[in-house]
């Protein structure tokens, strides 16, 4: 009897573990033409979706937008013909309408199994990258003990043609423009900066005075006062106590007592328990 509950068991168990799979295996967007995340230098005339398993084509639905939300799809959403498993779709697009930037793909599907999913992902089309500035020294661990000191900043700029047409990076301590760089050097140095904290700050300028990226950190300067010493009243003794007291028998016997007494119930629990087994498997 035991053995053949054990067999059904097993077989229960294999039968949800077959099961599980099978429940979970929703559809979703596996790939695109154009990708996700790509950047095209033209407008693509199709957008081509294939999914992770089959779809109900009927409930399926796509739409391309703009930044501004205007459509760009001529919502004739057809299933692939050269796919003979049905996992891809067709969407045609307006190229009229996609001038440039970025755009959203919004997608929802019923899977074969009769659950729905959905998402969204981007792609671009002739689209700037933007521009970028990493303040590489000094950060926030950088010392400068003299007063005055003489700062060396060094940046990474991306995405930004330094000492083109007017381009160029700036520096600012508290919000006061203190330095700027016309030429394509990426390292300046400040000099003569008294002691003081201040919010060092750089910045990518465009030829009109546009600030199109900023980055920064806190700049010390000066010694760091050393914390004043707490005085000692002169009639104020040491102490001589120790910082721990030796047990008593009391404190001992405080909690030896409640122990042996819990271990002595536990015990008896396990023995009156492994009892009844044993006159079971009798």
């Amino acid at each position: 009897m035991k053995r053949s509950k054990l067999i059904a068991l097993t077989l229960a168990v294999l039968l949800a573990l077959a099961i599980v799979p099978a429940a979970w295996a929703h559809s979703f967007v596996d790939h695109c033409t154009p990708e996700i995340g790509s950047t095209l230098t033209q407008p693509p005339a199709e957008l081509r979706c294939t999914f992770t398993e089959g779809i109900d084509l009927k409930q399926t639905r796509f739409s391309v937008i703009d930044a501004r939300a205007n459509t760009v799809d001529n919502g004739d959403l057809k299933a692939d013909p050269n796919d003979n498993k049905g996992l891809s779709i067709i969407l045609t697009l307006n190229t009229a309408r996609i001038t440039g930037g970025v755009y959203t793909v919004r997608w929802q599907t019923v899977s074969a199994d009769g659950d729905p999913t959905d998402g969204q992902f981007q792609f671009s089309v002739n689209a700037q990258p933007v521009p970028t500035i990493t303040l590489v020294s000094p950060d926030e661990t950088s010392m400068f003990d003299q007063d005055p000191s003489d700062v060396p900043v060094t940046v990474k700029v991306a995405n930004f043609a330094l000492g083109q047409g007017g381009r160029r990076w700036q520096v600012y301590l508290d919000d006061n423009l203190v330095a700027q760089v016309t030429g394509g050097s990426a390292t300046t140095t400040l000099k003569g900066i008294k002691k003081g904290v201040y919010a060092l700050k750089v910045a990518l300028a465009t030829d009109d005075n546009t600030i199109v990226a900023t980055a920064g950190t806190a700049l010390s300067i000066g010694p760091m006062a050393a914390p004043a010493a707490r005085p000692v009243p002169a009639n104020t003794a040491p102490s001589t106590a120790p910082s721990t007291l030796p047990k008593t028998g009391a404190d001992i016997f405080g909690w030896l007592l409640p122990g042996i007494a819990f271990a002595l119930v536990v015990f008896g629990a396990l023995t009156i328990g492994l009892g009844r087994v044993v006159r079971r498997a009798k």
